[in-house]
């Protein structure tokens, strides 16, 4: 975006303004999910973060906790990258545990 400002002795000047960022998020905040990410991986996303706000923890305490990348983690979150089985099945263990419910819901009494 090109943006004219005035210099010294009133000559306006043409300069490139720097690219805007998006905002980033504050520590335990994810970052909005993109405005043009597809309907299926926004869906995914968003049941993802549903489940992860559950736990009261930050990407990078989880993928501690669960031995994983927090890059990855994010990207699940993001709906950058398809969440692995094994990811999805590790949150909603986690989510259980937060919960008090069992980890194995085959093993739960009726």
């Amino acid at each position: 975006m090109r943006t004219t400002v005035t210099m010294g002795d009133n000559w306006p000047m043409a300069v490139d303004s720097p690219p805007r960022r998006r905002r980033s998020a504050g520590p335990g905040e994810l970052s909005p999910l993109d405005a043009d990410l597809a309907h299926d991986l926004r869906a995914l996303a968003e049941a993802l973060r549903y489940v992860f706000a559950m736990l009261e923890t930050s990407v990078s305490g989880f993928a501690a906790d669960h031995h994983r990348d927090k890059g990855a983690v994010s990207r699940y979150l993001s709906g950058k990258r398809v969440a692995s089985r094994e990811f999805v099945d590790a949150l909603l263990a986690e989510a259980r545990r937060v919960r008090g419910e069992p980890r194995d819901l085959r093993h739960r009494r009726s």
